[in-house]
C-alpha cells in the first residue's frame, strides 16, 4: 500500500472524483444513509481496463469497457506516485 507523506499535508489537499457508467446495470451497489453524517458507498463495474492515463498532471483516468473513473489529485501526489512506481519497476534508482 502506498502512503503519501505527512498526514497534515494530506488533510489540506482537496481531491475529487467522478464515475461514469455506460449502463445502470453495471452499478452493483449504492448506499446513502439517512443521517447527515452517514457514509456513502458506490460500487460498480467499469469492466476490463482499456486505458489508464494521467491528464494535465492532475487527473488520473481509468477507462474500462463499461465506463470510466476519474480522480483529481494534486500534481505533487501524482508525481510521488509515479516516482514510486518507477523505483519499483527498477526504472530509476531508489532510496
Amino acid at each position: 500500500m502506498w502512503f503519501y507523506g505527512d498526514k497534515k499535508m494530506i488533510e489540506k489537499e482537496k481531491c475529487s472524483f467522478s464515475i461514469s457508467l455506460n449502463d445502470k446495470k453495471t452499478i452493483k451497489h449504492i448506499n446513502i444513509g439517512n443521517e447527515s453524517n452517514s457514509k456513502v458507498l458506490i460500487e460498480g463495474d467499469i469492466g476490463i481496463i482499456n486505458e489508464i492515463e494521467v491528464v494535465d498532471d492532475t487527473l488520473l483516468e481509468i477507462k474500462g469497457r463499461n465506463g470510466a473513473m476519474s480522480l483529481a489529485l494534486p500534481k505533487n501526489i501524482l508525481e510521488k506516485l509515479k516516482i514510486k512506481q518507477e523505483k519499483e519497476r527498477g526504472l530509476i534508482g531508489g532510496n
